[in-house]
């Protein structure tokens, strides 16, 4: 990775923070875009999961209806769109490092309790969260 590849990771990343500050202001449209691109940009490797750090998924004062359904929307595109081995990569990005030990708790938070509730009907969310919470688990950082 040059250091082009990262100066553009980390404009990307500090753009997507000034744009979830917006979430509460923002047309469900849009904000329903916005989790679109920002799972296609997970998918493809173009930011990690620690981007998501500043989003304070675990904080009730910052879980507004609004945020709730953009992060919520997010993560079950994430889920839909992404077989085991990618979710797998995706979320053990961020397990051995310890200072993400706090969002790898809210990852698990938010996810349990606004996409495997809210998704009960649906195994397949459950099935991928499985995943997703062994992966953040995996300390070795062993991708598949």
């Amino acid at each position: 990775m040059n250091f082009q590849e990262i100066g553009a990771r980390q404009i990307s990343k500090y753009c997507l923070w000034d744009h979830w500050k917006e979430i509460d202001s923002m047309e469900s449209e849009r904000s329903s875009k916005l989790a679109s691109f920002v799972a296609e940009m997970l998918r493809t490797s173009s930011i990690s999961l620690s981007a998501l750090k500043s989003a304070n998924l675990m904080d009730p004062s910052q879980l507004t209806p609004s945020r709730i359904m953009h992060f919520q929307s997010l993560f079950e595109t994430l889920f839909e769109k992404n077989d085991e081995a990618a979710l797998w990569n995706m979320f053990t990005r961020v397990a051995a490092s310890p200072e993400l030990e706090s969002l790898r708790s809210s990852l698990i938070f938010f996810v349990k309790q606004y996409v495997v509730i809210e998704n009960s009907g649906n195994p397949l969310m459950a099935q991928k969260f499985g995943i997703a919470k062994k992966a953040l688990h995996n300390v070795a950082g062993i991708l598949k």
